[in-house]
């Protein structure tokens, strides 16, 4: 499987403190199943300065990971945070995309009066390129008014939801947001978000067998949201055609009692 949002690098955001601990979330990843991981460290105002450390420290993991003879690969990338878009150069955004290609993860605001990620999004259009949002199933904006997914959507936006939502970690609002933007067909990437090898490690399965009997296509066509549309993003090649909108499983009536 491909994981296209992960803070694996160390000492740099608030990921893993050590080069032990990336290397720990690197045989995570590999016993979960997940072959290729893309580095994603924040970029936003707590983080503001890590520009230039982003690729010493990937080309550092990388070796470590060669010496130690774990064979997953990692990919740069970066999680660009809205507000701090506007402080960045052209060439600076660039150097931030998914592995060198045309798409770049956008962190949907996680405050209730985060600024309006439209914008951004245009922004990124206006240079080309095109926006992947992180969690926008978490975002408390979007919590409110969902139906501006599908507009950013139609405007050559992808959805990458954390696969942590749909096992309700991140609470129900962030759950229920989820499940409403897979029957509408608008989530094209499932990710994990890792940022250690325990609490929040790189798990990709696990959402699925959340939601399998509430949502059976969805779990039917896992490998179409964590390998053929992320291997899509990372070649910087459109995504190919997707698998049906999963439907709720209908609920025999002696269960919908039991509720």
């Amino acid at each position: 499987m491909i994981d296209l949002h992960s803070h694996i690098l160390p000492a740099i955001d608030d990921g893993p403190a050590t080069m032990e601990v990336s290397l720990d979330m690197a045989q995570r990843a590999l016993a979960e199943g997940i072959g290729t991981m893309v580095a994603t460290p924040h970029v936003n105002l707590r983080y503001p300065d890590g520009l230039e450390e982003i690729g010493q420290r990937l080309e550092s993991l990388r070796d470590a990971l060669s010496r130690a003879r774990i064979g997953l690969r990692v990919l740069p990338g970066a999680e660009v945070a809205v507000p701090r878009l506007p402080d960045l150069t052209e060439d600076e955004v660039r150097r931030l995309v998914i592995a060198d290609g045309p798409y770049l993860l956008l962190e949907s605001p996680l405050a209730p009066d985060g600024a309006p990620v439209e914008p951004a999004v245009q922004q990124l259009h206006a240079l080309g390129l095109r926006a992947v949002l992180a969690h926008p199933e978490r975002s408390p904006d979007f919590q409110r008014s969902p139906e501006r997914l599908q507009q950013l959507v139609d405007e050559g936006a992808l959805c990458a939801i954390n696969v942590g939502s749909l096992g309700r970690r991140f609470g129900s609002g962030s759950r229920q947001l989820a499940v409403w933007l897979l029957e509408r067909g608008l989530v094209h990437c499932v990710a994990s978000d890792a940022h250690d090898a325990g609490r929040r490690s790189p798990a990709l399965t696990t959402g699925f067998e959340e939601v399998a009997r509430e949502l059976p296509e969805f779990a039917r066509h896992a490998d179409w949201y964590t390998r053929v549309a992320p291997a899509a993003v990372i070649a910087g090649e459109e995504l190919p055609g997707p698998p049906p909108a999963p439907r709720r499983a209908k609920t025999a009536w002696w269960r919908r009692l039991r509720r």
